[in-house]
């Protein structure tokens, strides 16, 4: 009971670990062209063919064409091969009491900048499934302002560990909040999160600590 109690706190921790003036004086020299002087507002409009190509005020709209929001940068899973299992195990401290368990995560498929993976709780020698799941999530959609939230503030850092015979540059994050120490190694690759979504985390308080680690890549 004790295992499985561990494997599904380890399942909710897993769970939540983006204008210039005219020339002066020539206004209106070209009228019977349609040609509205050399202002360079949409260049020539010749009846209003080409408003909006180069205004002078900005780069460059082209009616919009070039506008909107960057390009998001992927991240780097270029180590992730379909089929990979990352093995991680717990330990529990309570009550002078430790208590194992095991969870892995299978990837099931691997595309550009994301997969998709199946977490797999172990109660025993039995395999709790659950569904597949894709990384990086995709985003929210916004629903309006969003909730106030009392929220610990972070302490991160950088920090270069060894585990499951592989070094790893990760972004350390500590928080504490009523009476609980967090603590997580978040792997990265150019500055970016990268899978696995995390290789260690550690929570400490209220009489229990608890410990997870990634053990294997299989």
């Amino acid at each position: 009971m004790r295992k499985l109690f561990s494997a599904v706190a380890v399942f909710g921790l897993s769970s939540l670990l983006l204008g210039c003036p005219a020339d002066g004086g020539k206004t209106g020299a070209k009228t019977g062209d349609a040609k509205t002087g050399d202002a360079k507002t949409g260049e020539a409009t010749d009846g209003g063919e080409k408003t909006g190509e180069a205004t002078d005020g900005g780069e460059k709209t082209d009616g919009g064409d070039e506008g909107g929001e960057p390009a998001v940068k992927g991240v780097d899973i270029s180590h992730v091969k379909k089929g990979q299992v990352y093995v991680y195990e717990t330990a529990t401290e309570m009550a002078g009491n430790t208590t194992k368990s095991t969870m892995k995560y299978k990837v099931t498929d691997v595309m550009d900048g994301k997969l998709k993976y199946q977490m797999i709780i172990m109660a025993g020698d039995k395999e709790m499934a659950q569904p597949e799941a894709e990384w990086p999530p995709a985003a929210a959609e916004p629903t309006g302002d969003a909730p106030k939230t009392d929220a610990p503030e972070a302490k991160t850092s950088t920090e270069e560990v060894e585990i499951a015979g592989q070094k790893w540059e990760c972004m350390v994050t500590e928080t504490e909040a009523n009476g609980m120490k967090s603590k997580s190694w978040v792997p990265q690759k150019n500055g970016t999160h990268t899978w696995p979504m995390y290789v260690k985390s550690v929570s400490e308080g209220n009489n229990m600590k608890t410990t997870t680690t990634l053990t294997a890549i299989e």
